[in-house]
């Protein structure tokens, strides 16, 4: 689950391959539909307003970026190994997705391309990004 300052929400759902949108509305969240994504969504990313989400596509060995409403996830971006975890900055710019076989992929959003590869160790699943002091815990 990712949730945007305003309060839009995407759900990872890992085995229908699909994501959920939704907005915590007064009473009860309202749900606004799901969209296909890659096989196996194994964790969802949102950027600050929630325009944009990201997922982690374990079983397609990319990421997924949809847009504002949802749409198709036609974009996809090739990791070339099992996607584990992400964190997007808050502009939705860059995406930092970490893969099975150890390695932290830097994605180029708007030129939809991984920009960097770095050896993080086997099986890295947990991401935090200070964007205030430049870093990225991995």
């Amino acid at each position: 689950v990712a949730v945007s300052r305003r309060g839009v929400f995407w759900v990872s759902q890992i085995d229908a391959a699909q994501v959920t949108r939704g907005t915590l509305a007064e009473g009860a969240p309202r749900l606004e539909g799901a969209t296909r994504v890659g096989a196996g969504p194994a964790h969802v990313a949102t950027d600050r307003d929630g325009t944009r989400a990201f997922t982690a596509d374990q079983f397609d060995a990319s990421v997924t970026v949809l847009g504002a409403s949802g749409g198709t996830g036609a974009l996809r971006i090739p990791l070339g190994d099992a996607g584990f975890n992400l964190v997007a900055t808050a502009d939705g710019a860059r995406v930092y997705a970490t893969t099975a076989g150890g390695r932290l992929q830097v994605i180029d959003v708007g030129r939809a391309a991984v920009v960097a590869t770095l050896a993080v160790g086997a099986s890295a699943n947990g991401l935090a990004l200070d964007e205030a002091r430049g870093r990225l815990y991995v």
